[in-house]
């Protein structure tokens, strides 16, 4: 790999830095375009001879809730990247993660550009010194709160890794000291409270330790009060997409998760065509029963 590193070392010094081009108006700072990213990189790989082939690869899917109490999708991708000098044919490997949530069919391509991003600027030592890449718009569907005014000082401000495409509860709310009393932890929920978590995990058939995961503690009584309803609301959802009339219920959820269908009201079966990228939709009509009817290029499922 005598001559390939040679190159490499050549497309580092090229790419020791990028450009800030990029601003978030919500947050309000600056950051790298994965676009600016590209286009770098792709200019000194040329003139270096080396040619590039990506494939990404889904690492993990699943559903996550907004503030709101929405579903989205969040996908994980991995990103590994070939290199092969086109003069020896020597070859060289690097790879990356990225997440990236949207309530669509959006978060793979999400997931995937923020892979590439990240691979590149970490395998290059690339400079630029901002935050990952943030979707204003999911900043505000997770209820992050907005800077009123100043712009943060670019040099001091710390990494926050929980911008796009992270599963996040909403954000706690500051509360008022009081100065007579010294408490550093805010108020957790009582025994009823908990009685009531783990009877609505059960008629749900939750697994309580992912539950908690996705809740963030590492027991339901460290479960902050002020998130109770919305840890609540999480298995309510779950509770009515398992219970009432299966084909209304299965009608209700594609209908959520906006995958296109068509219900025969003939033969009673139903027929969804969820975007050929969207593994989630997949997931999830999967373990609903539908079967992949490879000749009519759609998911079935059949009246019983």
């Amino acid at each position: 790999m005598q001559e390939i590193s040679k190159k490499m070392l050549m497309v580092m010094k090229k790419c020791a830095t990028i450009a800030k081009n990029g601003f978030n108006n919500f947050h309000r700072y600056k950051y790298a375009m994965a676009a600016d990213v590209a286009e770098k990189v792709n200019a000194a790989l040329v003139e270096a001879g080396i040619a590039v082939y990506c494939k990404p690869e889904v690492v993990e899917t699943s559903i996550v809730m907004t503030k709101d109490g929405k579903q989205e999708n969040l996908v994980t991708i991995k990103m590994a990247i070939d290199l092969v000098d086109t003069v020896t044919g020597e070859t060289a490997y690097i790879s990356g993660l990225g997440a990236g949530q949207d309530p669509g069919d959006k978060a793979i391509m999400k997931a995937q550009t923020a892979a590439l991003k990240y691979a590149w600027m970490s395998s290059l030592v690339m400079a630029a010194g901002d935050d990952p890449e943030c979707d204003e718009e999911m900043d505000r569907r997770l209820g992050k709160k907005e800077d009123p005014g100043k712009i943060r000082s670019f040099q001091k401000q710390s990494t926050d890794t929980t911008r796009q495409g992270t599963a996040t509860a909403p954000e706690t709310t500051k509360r008022k000291e009081n100065p007579g009393k010294c408490s550093l932890n805010p108020a957790v929920i009582g025994p009823d409270q908990v009685r009531r978590l783990r009877k609505l995990i059960a008629e749900t058939s939750s697994n309580e330790e992912k539950f908690l995961r996705y809740l963030k503690v590492d027991r339901l009584t460290d479960l902050p009060a002020e998130r109770f309803e919305w840890a609540v609301k999480s298995l309510d959802l779950k509770k009515n997409a398992v219970s009432g009339d299966h084909p209304n219920r299965i009608i209700t959820a594609l209908a959520a998760r906006r995958i296109p269908f068509k219900v025969n009201e003939e033969t009673g079966e139903m027929h969804a065509t969820p975007s050929y990228q969207d593994n989630v939709a997949k997931t999830f009509l999967k373990e609903q029963g539908f079967k992949w009817n490879s000749s009519g290029r759609n998911w079935i499922m059949r009246a019983a």
